[in-house]
């Protein structure tokens, strides 16, 4: 009788005992079950596209006003370079006209090179942009070519190139009209490819602020 008390006094306290232990180990109130992979794995998505937005707009920067080894040219809101060899024009800011040239005037056109820049405002233009340059490059160049949308330093113009070699560049950019012509006329092929690889590598328009 005896050794069966003993016997049950010892099942007993050990059910105790696993109670206790079950009790211990379930979360109270004021804890939190540990996170599912289903949503650590959701939380390192969003924080790896947060990221990967931030990059974006952090990388995303403005063209930048490139420079060159030259004469620099600048009129309202446009600037561009040519070869310091290019003479500039003495009238030059006059009626919003830039011009540069090699050789000597005759007349009115210069012996050797020219390049132009004329700057006035959009409301020259009563059709279309490319209805307008159409006509000028006519009857400016003498001759009628299609123009070839050409993207320069994040701004895109109407370029017209003529048999000769000589061009034209058209843009509107904050309400003014830009043209430029080039035209070899006696000076070398070898100048005239400088001068406009020049000119085009550094063609930039931008609002500039006073």
């Amino acid at each position: 009788m005896k050794t069966a008390v003993k016997i049950l006094c010892v099942i007993l306290s050990i059910l105790m005992a696993v109670t206790l232990f079950a009790a211990c180990k379930k979360p109270t109130g004021g804890e939190t079950e540990p996170a599912s992979s289903t949503d650590n794995t959701e939380a390192v998505t969003d924080a790896t596209e947060a990221t990967e937005e931030a990059t974006d707009e952090t990388t995303a920067e403005p063209v930048s006003r490139p420079t060159a080894d030259g004469q620099l040219v600048e009129a309202y809101d446009i600037t561009f370079y040519l070869p310091e060899f290019l003479t500039a024009n003495s009238y030059n800011g006059m009626l919003g006209v830039y011009d540069f040239y090699t050789g000597e005037y005759i007349t009115s056109r210069p012996s050797g090179m020219d390049v132009a820049l004329s700057v006035t405002a959009d409301s020259n233009v009563e059709s279309t942009l490319a209805e307008y340059a159409a006509e000028h490059v006519k009857n400016r160049l003498g001759a009628e070519v299609e123009a070839v949308e050409t993207e320069l330093n994040g701004f895109t113009w109407l370029k017209y190139t003529v048999s000769d070699g000589a061009c034209a560049y058209f843009a509107i950019f904050n309400e003014g009209l830009y043209e430029i012509y080039a035209e070899r006329g006696g000076d070398t092929q070898e100048n005239y490819d400088a001068a406009i690889a020049m000119m085009e590598q550094t063609l930039f328009l931008a609002v500039v602020e006073y």
